[in-house]
């Protein structure tokens, strides 16, 4: 799967289409309605001049295959060219189409009677019926009762049919496992399915290497045990640095807030107050609304998204 580091939540949905379908919004063959009265069209004999010709689409009439094929590879290498630089040759407007497809819906715009519309990509992914796996967080505990949720879809023989991973906090832990597990095996999720649902060939190996060895490593955080263990003292000192820091986050933040009433009253009292105290206390309050402001505006979200019809 491609990774989307600068990718919004649209734009990583069509990514993955592209992933699965090649050229999503591509034409085909299939997408022409009538190529002959299409070439023939005005219009379209200009992007042809503008946009460089096939010899294929010059007689319909011969060669009905290799003229379609012609045309299709002509409209593709339309959906390369400049958004702005197309809508101009078809006196069209891009500010109300989506993002990313301009191209095919100014040229499904400009002839609506030709070009079969594009699928919305709800449609297409319901379509495909795509499954996901979501395990939830919860620490070791969670983690456990993820892993016995994919025991249980192996001997079912639904793993393999799995599309999607979603994890969180501990669900991450037996999801990267899995992930590590199915990319490392030969055959795949399938091959990790079927290692999953085999019977104990022996006691002494009850479960597959991988199974063993997630069980053999469950305390990750502290792997060796006891009061002179590094791991155990390294732990206590990791929680403790982290509850310090904490507390040095916290702590000011709810002393400034209990502090602001007496603050508030001392400046009222005050006598005579000097008239550049209250221009302080307005200046920390514009940059308090300031700051806030700036975390709402730039705090990322998932955009909604308008299907393409």
């Amino acid at each position: 799967m491609s990774n989307f580091p600068t990718l919004g939540f649209t734009e990583m949905l069509e990514e993955e289409i592209r992933y699965f379908d090649g050229a999503f919004y591509g034409f085909d063959e299939t997408q022409l309605i009538n190529p002959g009265q299409l070439a023939a069209k005005k219009l379209f004999k200009a992007l042809r001049q503008a946009y460089g010709n096939s010899e294929a689409m010059e007689t319909p009439g011969q060669g009905e295959e290799n003229f379609r094929a012609g045309m299709v590879t002509f409209l593709n290498s339309l959906l390369k060219v400049g958004p702005e630089a197309l809508a101009e040759q078809l006196g069209q407007d891009t500010a109300d189409l989506e993002t990313g497809v301009q191209n095919r819906l100014l040229l499904e715009k400009a002839f609506p009677e030709h070009l079969k519309p594009l699928v919305s990509l709800n449609q297409l992914l319901h379509k495909r019926r795509n499954t996901a796996l979501c395990l939830s967080g919860g620490g070791i505990r969670s983690a456990t009762f993820g892993l016995g949720i994919i025991q249980g879809l192996a001997r079912y023989g639904l793993l393999k049919k799995i599309n999607y991973l979603s994890t969180v906090s501990g669900g991450g832990y037996i999801g990267s496992w899995l992930s590590a597990w199915a990319s490392r095996h030969p055959a795949g999720l399938a091959g990790v399915e079927d290692e999953l649902r085999q019977r104990p060939v022996s006691p002494q190996k009850p479960e597959p290497q991988p199974l063993s060895g997630l069980r053999k490593y469950t305390n990750y955080l502290s792997p060796t045990l006891g009061w002179l263990s590094a791991d155990t003292w390294t732990l206590i000192a990791t929680y403790l640095r982290n509850l310090v820091l904490t507390w040095l986050i916290f702590i000011p933040l709810l002393m400034a807030v209990l502090c602001l009433p007496r603050l508030v009253e001392s400046l009222i009292y005050l006598k005579p107050s000097p008239p550049w105290l209250w221009g302080v206390a307005a200046g920390v309050t514009l940059c308090s609304i300031l700051a806030l402001s700036y975390l709402r505006i730039s705090t990322p979200y998932i955009y909604s998204f308008s299907l393409i019809i």
